[in-house]
């Protein structure tokens, strides 16, 4: 998640005045209080189940300058604690994260597949230069998943759950959307919300 998160989002862009990329984590945003006045508060994001982005991005478009600190020694969340709170926990945001855009949805996902988890499975059934391509991908792949667990103090071991964790994201996305679409909503801390006043 994080990973697609940073690609996402492009934090190091956060501070850059000409970049439309911007920042909000759910756990700690801190936001001077005249500013926070200024972009209308939470009236503006009121119906957005990621309004910890959306702060964000409303106050970069304000025209107010925006940067993002890495402080785990300083401030440290429990995002979730097992793997089912994390499927129903982005029930109610991760399709509007793509801002209900199903083409977003499904081409993420396709981009998902063939980039994350379809090389773990072609080095079995390609050979020769393509097997070696596909191998050298599984070794970026490695070392790019491996630094991101180092910089988050995470466990070197779960380098190896890539394609299975990469897998159980498509599968939430997938789930999230059409469980979106279905109930035309989402529940939210106990609320429904339907999409067309969401959207």
């Amino acid at each position: 998640f994080i990973i697609v998160f940073s690609l996402f989002t492009r934090p190091w862009k956060a501070r850059d005045a000409k970049s439309r990329f911007h920042i909000g984590i759910g756990a700690f945003n801190l936001v001077r209080g005249e500013v926070y006045r200024q972009i209308g508060g939470h009236e503006t994001i009121r119906l957005r189940p990621d309004d910890d982005i959306k702060l964000g991005k409303i106050i970069k478009n304000g025209g107010f300058h925006q940067d993002v600190a890495y402080a785990p020694e300083f401030l440290k969340v429990e995002w979730y604690s097992s793997v089912n709170e994390v499927i129903k926990g982005l029930e109610k945001n991760a399709f509007s994260g793509a801002d209900y855009n199903i083409p977003l949805v499904l081409s993420g996902c396709i981009v998902h597949i063939l980039g994350s988890i379809w090389p773990f499975f072609a080095i079995f059934v390609t050979q020769g230069a393509v097997q070696g391509v596909y191998i050298a991908i599984i070794c970026l792949i490695t070392l790019i998943f491996a630094d991101s667990v180092r910089f988050h103090h995470s466990k070197v071991w779960y380098v190896l759950g890539y394609p299975i964790t990469t897998a159980l994201f498509v599968y939430i996305l997938l789930r999230t959307m059409l469980l979106n679409i279905v109930q035309r909503g989402i529940y939210w801390r106990g609320t429904y919300y339907s999409l067309k006043e969401l959207k």
